[in-house]
């Protein structure tokens, strides 16, 4: 079709027809301004192509018809038959009307993946995934198949927003950047659930990745697994999946801020050489559904990273829970779980500060002896127990002070802690003792009371 036919039927390069549904001048834009919503700059400044009829074939007729500058192709709701799978190309956006609404099921036997890249060599940056919901019809395809919800590689610049992916044979989303580099991408507010492996797998060199609002829960193997990578996540959920909840596998640089991990197979928050990297505000609980575990499991990689080196934790509640919900009980950890465990004898320089840890059925720590040059500091507070416990590691304030306020009891090396103990009676005149008990007085250890 040519400009001077595009121009009688009132339509512009920005307005093609897609599905037998066509939209043109004032439609059109305000059909794109509700596809880009608040997120204008993710998609692509092309053309907008409108799908009507409910198959895969429309689909990806639309995305052919889009210059190789890009475009975005738009979804009506309704449940498309996916009899082969989509394939999008550079700077490419597939934007459903809405996730509840839009969704692309996988037809029984075809056995591949509902949505992938085209040049898997050398990517296809700038992608976006949008707005609708991914059924891979499980029950419909042959067990074992390599069958993903989305399967990208090596693709730069990415943005998957507001999904749903479930039923999916494999992984409910697959990123890789197969060795290669592959910098800056965005998923946020995906619900990946009942897939047959994990909700979410990214890895070998998917770098800059910001992963966000993201739950992910009964899968088969992982929730959420990250490996071999550098990322900023905050705010998911990982919770009843068969294997660990949140994974990651020799992952550096990394942030991980807001993790709940609760009622998994295996270990709730599983930390395998884990690099200079920082968390904040884990919660895991009554994980090991399966197989003896730990809440939150730092471990070493043989072969890639080695130990896990360099981290900083704060504020981790780990451990079994006691409550009910409407007279039922929340579900207790089958097999014996530590809260929180280390590879045996490998231990890097890792801080876990401020901890609340009920221990579970083995107990609230295994620990493992130090290497030497490695240094793990545990600080924690338990109910019952004294505000501030140093569970292992030294405590040093070079060049500062140390006050404790009055009231409190202080204990060392095990012993119960008690109030600050008066010395009374008489000193017998002996020199070394009145100025040992001089210098004890001093220091505020006691009260010297002697004559």
């Amino acid at each position: 079709m040519n400009a001077h036919s595009l121009a009688q039927q009132g339509l512009d390069r920005r307005t093609l027809l897609g599905g037998g549904l066509a939209v043109g001048g004032a439609a059109a834009a305000a059909m794109l301004a509700g596809a880009r919503g608040a997120d204008a700059a993710a998609l692509p400044a092309g053309p907008l192509v409108v799908v009507s009829t409910l198959n895969s074939q429309a689909i990806q007729a639309a995305i052919n018809a889009l210059p190789t500058s890009g475009g975005t192709v738009q979804l009506v709701d309704g449940t498309y038959n996916v009899t082969s799978s989509i394939v999008l190309r550079t700077t490419c956006a597939l934007v459903g009307a809405s996730r509840a609404g839009t969704i692309l099921r996988l037809a029984p036997a075809v056995n591949a993946n509902v949505i992938k890249n085209l040049d898997v060599v050398n990517g296809n940056p700038n992608i976006v995934v949008r707005s609708l919901t991914i059924d891979g019809n499980r029950a419909g395809q042959k067990a074992g198949t390599a069958a993903h919800g989305i399967e990208f590689h090596r693709c730069a610049n990415l943005v998957i927003d507001d999904l749903e992916v479930h039923d999916c044979v494999t992984n409910g989303i697959t990123l890789s950047g197969d060795g290669v580099i592959t910098r800056v991408g965005r998923l946020s507010n995906v619900y990946a659930h009942d897939n047959g492996y994990n909700g979410l797998n990214s890895y070998w060199a998917m770098r800059e990745m910001l992963y966000t609002g993201l739950i992910c829960d009964r899968n088969g193997n992982d929730g959420i697994g990250l490996g071999h990578s550098e990322a900023v996540v905050s705010g998911v959920q990982c919770n009843r999946n068969g294997r660990d909840g949140f994974r990651v596998d020799s992952v550096f640089s990394t942030e991980l801020t807001g993790i709940t991990a609760n009622l998994n197979g295996r270990n709730g928050i599983a930390l395998v050489a884990l690099i200079d990297s920082v968390g904040a505000s884990w919660n895991a609980h009554n994980n090991g559904q399966k197989t003896a575990a730990s809440d939150v499991f730092f471990d070493d990689h043989v072969i890639s990273y080695g130990m896990s080196d360099h981290c900083v934790v704060s504020a981790v509640s780990c451990g079994p829970v006691h409550v009910s919900t409407w007279g039922t009980p929340y579900p207790q950890t089958p097999t014996e779980t530590y809260g929180m465990s280390f590879a045996s004898g490998i231990v890097g320089n890792i801080a876990v500060l401020g901890v609340y840890n009920s221990g579970g059925k083995l107990g609230r720590y295994l620990l493992p002896p130090v290497t030497a040059g490695s240094k793990l500091l545990i600080t924690e507070h338990e109910f019952g127990q004294p505000d501030f416990r140093l569970v292992r590691g030294n405590f040093e304030i070079p060049g500062g002070n140390l006050a404790h306020g009055a009231g409190g009891n202080v204990g060392f090396y095990g012993t119960t802690p008690i109030a600050k103990p008066t010395v009374s009676g008489t000193t017998g005149g002996q020199p070394a003792l009145k100025s040992l008990l001089a210098a004890l007085a001093k220091l505020g250890l006691i009260t010297n009371s002697t004559t």
